[in-house]
């Protein structure tokens, strides 16, 4: 007969896994499965600075959406980091910026959206402004 050591395969008290406690079950905090998958992160303060440019544009134009031209700069400066830096931007913060003119895209503030009739792509979904770039697909401005 085996004995299962006291606190289960966590060690701190309970009988879940190692990780599934959360911190909840045995009071301490143990690592989760993200945490023990990801190492340190190469340039983690470039990140934390496009990260802060980013939030920071979409500050600008939730205060004042007159003020595109600072959330443009904003948009910009990240761009120009991330690629001297040659960091890899998440997608979903790619789509929502304008490829011409760096400006942000929000649907109804600085672009509009429409859906495409049976499109090849795999959103179907363009962004349009007037700032002569295009959002997603990777296609040329329509006016």
């Amino acid at each position: 007969m085996s004995v299962q050591p006291r606190g289960g395969a966590c060690g701190r008290g309970t009988t879940l896994p190692r990780g599934r406690c959360g911190g909840g079950a045995c009071g301490r905090s143990c690592d989760t499965r993200a945490e023990q998958m990801a190492g340190p992160v190469k340039d983690r303060e470039a990140f934390q600075r496009l990260n802060f440019l980013y939030q920071a544009a979409h500050c600008v134009l939730a205060q004042d959406p007159d003020n595109q031209a600072l959330a443009r700069f904003y948009c910009h400066t990240e761009r120009t980091i991330a690629k001297r830096l040659v960091l890899r931007r998440d997608p979903s913060v790619k789509r929502t910026l304008c490829r011409g003119c760096s400006s942000l895209l929000i649907p109804g503030l600085t672009c509009t959206q429409r859906q495409r009739r049976e499109c090849s792509c795999k959103g179907g979904v363009i962004a349009e402004h007037g700032g002569g770039g295009y959002g997603r697909p990777n296609n040329s401005f329509l006016p």
